[in-house]
């Protein structure tokens, strides 16, 4: 009996090493996972970061050239104003001789 005593005493022996083992073994696969997930979301965390920069930059640049494109339509608009001005104003002499003619025929 002594040598079942001692086989099964063996056996329990072997079977808590592998326990612990598998428990150690489980803890590195916690510690793994848990690593990769800090590492996956820092991954997320700088992209994003990088899409919001890029996206920053291509609305500022958008809205440096629709800056840019007013600027040039209200310089193209003063200068259609003052054209109309000028064409109005040389064309004044030639209206009053106009209504001079009209109102004397009356």
């Amino acid at each position: 009996m002594t040598d079942r005593d001692e086989s099964i005493a063996n056996d329990l022996k072997s079977a808590k090493e592998l326990s612990g083992n598998s428990d150690e073994l489980n803890a590195q696969g916690v510690q793994i996972i848990d690593n990769a997930k800090a590492e996956a979301s820092a991954i997320i965390e700088k992209s994003i970061e990088e899409a919001k920069n890029i996206a920053s930059d291509n609305i500022a640049k958008k809205q440096q050239k629709l800056d840019l494109d007013y600027q040039v339509f209200i310089d193209k608009l003063n200068k259609e104003k003052d054209d109309l001005k000028s064409a109005l104003l040389n064309e004044m002499p030639l209206v009053k001789e106009s209504l001079k003619v009209k109102l004397g025929n009356l």
